[in-house]
C-alpha cells in the first residue's frame, strides 16, 4: 500500500508540476515570464534540475528541511559475507545403523536440547543385538562358574594350570563380550536390564547430539536413513558468527576488536553489531582476498540463519566530515544529488518552495547518515532536503517526460 500511495503521490506532483507551467493558450501567454520552481533548462535527458513544491505538497509527503552537518562518523571497510556458524554447532542427527524411520518427532524450525528424541527408526539387527545379549550374558554365567571351579581346584593342587588359564580366557571374553553389547545397546537408547526382563525392543531412538534448530528434515516416514542419509540437521543458532570477505589491500586497516555493523542482504532495514574476532591470514590466491571472522552482539542473532548473506562495515576510525541523513542524498543515472532550498514565497495564498537539485559526491553510509562531498560551493548553511528527497527526484525524472 506504501508504494501505491508513493506512486499517486508523485502522479498527483507531476500533474500540479505540468499544471503549474500552463498549456494551450494560457502557455502562450506566460511563455515570456518567469516563474520560480519552472524548468527552463533540461539535461540532455529531458531532466530538469529545478522543483517547485506547495507547503502542502510537502507536508503530505512528509519533506522536512534541515542544514547539512558535521559528523565524526567511522571510517569504514565495506565488506561482504554470510552468517556461518562453526563446525561443532552443526550436527546431523543420523541413525548408528541403517533402518526405515517410522516416526518424526521434530518438524522444521523446532527448538531442541541435546538428548532429545529426533525420530525412532526399525531395524532386525537390533533385535538380534538383544538376542546375542541374552546368550553372552549366559555364556558369562557359565564362564565365570567355569573359571571358580577351575580356581578352587588349583588351589587345592588337584587342578591343571593349562585347564584353569584356560577358563581365565574364556571368562574375560565373554565378560567383555556382554559389556560390549550393552554398550551398543545403550548407544541405540535401548535399556539392557529391559532386555533381560523380556521387553525386546524393535525399534531405536535417534537423538540430538547438539542444542539448537531443526533446520533441516532430510527424510519422510517410511524413508530409509543411514550416516549418508541424516533424517535432520540441528544448528545451534546461538553460535552463529558472520564471515566476511575483505581485500588484501584492506588488510592493514583492520584489527580485532573494530566494531562492525551487519546489515542483512534481503532486509536492509535489519542492522545488527558486530566485532571483529579473527582475522584469516591465508589468502585466496584468485580472488586476492581473505576471511575476517565476526562475532555478533546483537541480542536478535540467534534469529539468524546460516547461509544468509550480509553486507557490513567494518570501523577503521572516525573522522569529522560533511553529513545528510540517508535519505536526503539520491541517486539517478549514476550520480547522487541533494536538494538546495533557492528560495520561498507566497502564491495563491501558500508558501510555495523552490528547490534546485545539485550534485554531490556520496561516501559511506554509517548510522542513518551519508557522507557528502560538495561538488560546488552552496551559500554558507544552505537549507536543504533532509528526508524524502526521493520523491523530489521523481518529479524530477517526470518532467523531463512531458517537456517540450
Amino acid at each position: 500500500m506504501k508504494k501505491i500511495y508513493a506512486l499517486a503521490l508523485t502522479a498527483a506532483f507531476a500533474i500540479s508540476f505540468s499544471a503549474c507551467s500552463g498549456s494551450g493558450e494560457n502557455a502562450g501567454a506566460d511563455s515570456g515570464k518567469e516563474h520560480a520552481g519552472h524548468s527552463h533548462g533540461h539535461d540532455e535527458h529531458g531532466e530538469t534540475d529545478e522543483i517547485e513544491l506547495t507547503q502542502t505538497q510537502m507536508e503530505t509527503v512528509g519533506i522536512t528541511l534541515g542544514h547539512i552537518g558535521k559528523k565524526a562518523l567511522a571510517d569504514a571497510v565495506q565488506a561482504t559475507g554470510v552468517i556461518a556458524v562453526n563446525p561443532q554447532d552443526e550436527a546431523f542427527a543420523a541413525p548408528l545403523i541403517p533402518g526405515m524411520v517410522t516416526r518424526i518427532c521434530v518438524v522444521e524450525g523446532d527448538c531442541v536440547k541435546a538428548g532429545q528424541t529426533i525420530a525412532y527408526v526399525e531395524n532386525t539387527e537390533i533385535v538380534t543385538l538383544q538376542q546375542d545379549l541374552i546368550s553372552a550374558e549366559q555364556e558369562n554365567t557359565l564362564a565365570q562358574k567355569e573359571y571358580e571351579r577351575q580356581k578352587a581346584l588349583s588351589e587345592q593342587g588337584a587342578g591343571v594350570r593349562k585347564n584353569y588359564e584356560q577358563a581365565e580366557t574364556a571368562m574375560k571374553i565373554a565378560s567383555t563380550r556382554v559389556s560390549g553389547l550393552r554398550v551398543q545397546l545403550k548407544q541405540l537408547g535401548i535399556d539392557p536390564e529391559a532386555v533381560f526382563a523380556g521387553k525386546i525392543a524393535t525399534t531405536f531412538a535417534v537423538k540430538a547430539d547438539i542444542p539448537g534448530v531443526i533446520s533441516r528434515i532430510m527424510v519422510k516416514t517410511g524413508g530409509f536413513s543411514d550416516v549418508q542419509n541424516p533424517i535432520a540437521v540441528i544448528v545451534n543458532n546461538a553460535a552463529v558468527y558472520c564471515s566476511l570477505n575483505i581485500f588484501e589491500k584492506d588488510l592493514p586497516l583492520i584489527r580485532t576488536g573494530e566494531t562492525v555493523e551487519i546489515r542483512l542482504t534481503n532486509t536492509p532495514g535489519n542492522t545488527l553489531e558486530g566485532m571483529v574476532s579473527e582475522i584469516n591470514r591465508s589468502i585466496d590466491q584468485a580472488t586476492r582476498s581473505l576471511t575476517v571472522k565476526v562475532r555478533i552482539v546483537s541480542e536478535t542473532a540467534q534469529q539468524l540463519i546460516p547461509g544468509m548473506a550480509v553486507n557490513a562495515l567494518i570501523s577503521t576510525g572516525e573522522e569529522e566530515t560533511d553529513v545528510l541523513p540517508d535519505d536526503a542524498v539520491v541517486s539517478a543515472g549514476g550520480k547522487s544529488y541533494i536538494f538546495v532550498l533557492e528560495d520561498s514565497h507566497d502564491e495563491d495564498n501558500e508558501t510555495a518552495y523552490h528547490f534546485r537539485r545539485t550534485e554531490v559526491s556520496a561516501g559511506a553510509r554509517s548510522m542513518g547518515y551519508t557522507r557528502i562531498r560538495l561538488l560546488a560551493p552552496i551559500a554558507d548553511n544552505a537549507t536543504v532536503v533532509t528526508s524524502n528527497a526521493f520523491y523530489l527526484n521523481s518529479m524530477a525524472s517526470d518532467h523531463g517526460e512531458h517537456s517540450h
